[in-house]
Order: C-alpha cells, then structure tokens, then sequence
C-alpha cells in the first residue's frame, strides 16, 4: 500500500520526538507513530461508525515500519517574541517554530510495500487518510490519499545491517510498537488511589502522547519506540525549485506594496532606492550563481563605467495617500525584464533601516508597463525634481524657462514628448511633515546636496505614470505621479 501527502501551503510544521520544539528541529519524515495517531483520530472524531476491530487489523498492519520518497525540501523557521502577561510589556519570550519547506506541487509518498490488506481495511484506509485535514501541527494542512502500489526509489528506509553509504545519514524517528509485540510486553498502567492496575490496550496506547507520560513518570508514550531511519545528507537543504514563469509574458514593471514596523517617510526615497537597488543586485546575484549581472539592474556596463542612457531599471517610491509616508514601491524598465530579473525581485529582501524597523516589499502586479502604470495628462512631484544641470543667472536667464527647458531635456532622454505647461508645485503633506522640497534627501553617497524644485507637468498627449526625471531619477527622485483632479 501506498499513501500519498499533499502538503498544500507547502510547509511541514512538526517537531521530532525527543526535540524541545526551541530547538526548532523539524520532523522529517513523518513518523509513522504520528500519522497512526492522526488516523486513530480521523476515526474517533469524524468515522466512529466504523468498526473497532477493522480498526485495530488496520494499524496493526500499519505499525510496520513504512518506506518513504521524500521530496526536494529546506528546513526553515521563525522567530517570534511573545508576551510573558507580565506588567513589564518588554518581558518577552524567544519562541522558535521550526518547519520543512516543500517545493510546490511535490509530494510525499509513504509505502508497505509488503502489505497486501483486504478490501474492508484498504476502504477504511482510504476513508481514514481521505479524512485527515492536516498531519502535524495545526498549520501543517494536507491533502491525503490511498494511491496505487507502482515502483517506487523510496530514498529515505528503515536502517537493516548497519552500513550506510557515504550520501547518506541515520535519524531517529518515532515508530510503532506492534500489537503482538505490546501484548508480549504486559504494559499495566498503574492505579491510583483505590483504582488496580490494568493492562492497557494498544489501541488506547496509541492515544497516549506527552502529557500521559509524564503523568505516569514515563520517558516516552508506551506505544512509542525508536526507529533508525537512513535519509540523504541534503534532504533538508535542497535550494529553491526555479519559478516557473511563462515566457511569452511580457514583464516591464512591478508594483510592490511597502509595510513597516515605523513608516517611512518620503523624504528618504533615495535612500530607500539604493537600497532596493543594492538588494536586487543581491537577489540576482543568489539567482545566477555569478557576479556577471546585467545592466538592466546595476546601471553600468561590462567594464563597471556607468551605462549610457536610461536602461536599467527605475526604483519609485510612491506616497499614495498624501499622508508624507512611503505606501509603494514601482521598479519600472524601459525593456522586459528576464525571468531571473522577475524572479530576483520575487525574491526581494526586506530594506533593513538604522532603526531596525525593515521595510517589506511585496510583489503585487507584474505586467507591461501599460498595465502597472496608468496613462494621463497631467502629473505632479512626488518627489522633488533636481536639475542635472547647475543653473547661472547670466547665462540660463529666467529660472522658470530654464527649468522647462531642464524637464524637456530629460523627457528627450526619456524618449517621451515635452510638457506642454510646466507650473511650479508645492506639495501638500499634513500638519508636522515636510512641507518643503529642501527637507527631502537630495544626494546620493557623497555627493552635495543640490536644489530641488516640486512641479506640475501637463502633456499634450498622455504618458505613463509614475516616471521620474532628472539627477538619482532611477533611484526615486523627481517623480511624478498623476496629478489629482
């Protein structure tokens, strides 16, 4: 018989017997003492019509130690503090939760090669496994089926003569004690009070878990015992499956939603834009296995020199709400992005921040640009426009012509039309933020800060929205973003 897992969130949240849950130590495979006990209870709480002594011929026969396939997977875990209820609100507690990441759509087999059961017990196999909602803690949800027996390279077995090969390594796992061999045992559970002692049946002990044993000063359940199983050294640290994208979909730019522990405030887009930049050039790097990166995300070209033109990608942080705070985050390209491009900021990293309240970006929309970007007329600073050009009085004249002249120049190097109507702006922002064009971040590394200007353009022909103009344009300054009616 063979029984197929299907981990739907694909995660494995389970700990091994024997392993303090701190330890984060993930249970894998799993043991065949957890899943008899998830049937026991599919049968109490969801099939108690069915008869107890189909029942006990089941897990008798399923008591025997299983072979398992084991799919690509990475032990992973989280870190979090929780409260002690204490009057300090720091009192806190470092809990870990450790857990087996699958790749998507893998699947875990667990087999008895050997057993041949009969079409009573094989129907209430299937109804109990059919019946499980999750194997392992609570977030652990599964989808579980009786499959046909077929050949199978089961990879992770029950260790037989002591030898194991140079791939491989032997775990303990949490196996079953066979009825006839718990029969032979004479396990008595001990009376208290005025209660006698009496034999415990197997069945029951297979309900035992923790909490009984220690009850009855006990280092494991009675109907616990500890197998050697032999499994291959990287069945926990496989890399990352690639994500399949398809390849004829077009992706030129990506809307990402910003979260964080303290908001960030607009006036840091540059900063936030070198570090989104440095991160996607540490994303690919990881991807690609090479320091050979394009271009389209580091900006220069295969000798290091800074790339002619405008094609590497845009970082825009947008503040949506008016409210003087980063809500999103655009990375638009001029050309598609490759598929390790678009998987680099799938994978994007949180911005780490001097206050250590990161930032978390998450992919929202990917798509051409004329579907993440919306087309108008008429669009306003978000951030503040910095010529790359110093203005001189005697030379440049009027500083509001010289500064339509400033955004003409750089919409040409954009391939987009001039302005038509170019109006100075200034930006609204509530009470106690930054009112002033001047409070913005202005400079990137060393460079001196230089004047900035806020803008409203509007254009004969609509554009697409948000863009930027201008000097650290490709890292959030001088955008713009569509003007409110």
């Amino acid at each position: 018989m063979i029984v197929e897992l299907n981990y739907l969130t694909g995660r494995v949240h389970a700990t091994a017997w024997g392993r303090h849950v701190n330890e984060a130590v993930p249970e894998w495979p799993p043991s065949p003492f957890r899943v008899l006990r998830a049937l026991v209870d599919a049968w109490y709480r969801k099939h108690s019509q069915i008869g107890r002594d189909v029942i006990e011929r089941l897990l008798a026969h399923l008591s025997h130690p299983p072979r398992y396939l084991l799919p690509r997977a990475r032990a992973s875990h989280t870190r979090s503090y929780l409260s002690q209820n204490k009057q300090d609100p720091t009192d806190r507690k470092l809990v870990f939760d450790g857990f087996v990441v699958l790749d998507r759509g893998s699947k875990v087999l667990i087999g008895w090669p050997d057993l041949a059961l009969d079409a009573e017990a094989l129907d209430v196999a299937q109804q109990l496994f059919g019946a499980l909602s999750y194997l392992g803690r609570s977030e652990s949800w599964v989808c579980a089926r009786v499959v046909e027996d077929r050949a199978v390279e089961w990879n992770c077995e029950l260790l037989v003569d002591g030898s194991v090969a140079a791939d491989k390594h032997v775990i303990s796992v949490a196996g079953v004690v066979p009825p006839n061999l718990f029969a032979a045992r004479g396990f008595e559970v001990p009376g208290k009070g005025k209660e006698k002692a009496r034999k415990l049946p197997w069945l029951e002990a297979l309900t035992w878990g923790s909490a009984e044993a220690i009850a009855y000063t006990m280092n494991r359940p009675p109907a616990l015992e500890p197998l050697f199983y032999v499994r291959d050294d990287d069945a926990l640290d496989a890399r990352p499956a690639p994500v399949a994208r398809l390849s004829t979909r077009v992706v030129e730019a990506v809307r990402l939603a910003a979260d964080a522990g303290v908001r960030v405030p607009i006036t840091d887009a540059i900063r936030i834009g070198e570090h989104v930049r440095r991160n996607l050039m540490g994303a690919l790097r990881h991807i690609l296995g090479s320091d050979a990166l394009s271009s389209t995300f580091t900006g220069k070209d295969s000798d290091g020199s800074p790339a002619r033109g405008h094609g590497h990608v845009s970082i825009l942080s947008l503040d949506e709400d008016g409210d003087g705070f980063i809500d999103a985050v655009v990375i638009a390209a001029p050309q598609p992005l490759s598929l390790a491009e678009q998987r680099a900021i799938d994978s994007l990293r949180p911005v780490a921040r001097p206050n250590g309240h990161s930032i978390v970006l998450t992919p929202v929309v990917f798509g051409p640009r004329d579907t993440v970007l919306e087309r108008v007329s008429t669009v306003s600073s978000v951030t503040p426009f910095i010529p790359t050009r110093h203005r001189r009085k005697g030379r440049d004249g009027d500083l509001a012509q010289w500064l339509a002249a400033q955004v003409g120049l750089e919409c040409e190097r954009r391939g987009m039309p001039a302005p038509s109507r170019v109006e100075s702006w200034l930006r609204p922002t509530p009470s106690g933020l930054a009112r002033r064009w001047l409070d913005f971040r202005r400079a990137r590394k060393g460079d001196a800060p230089r004047l900035a200007y806020g803008m409203r353009l509007t254009f004969s022909n609509p554009v697409l929205a948000p863009f930027s103009l201008g000097y650290a344009s490709h890292f959030g300054a001088g955008t713009f973003v569509p003007a409110a009616p």
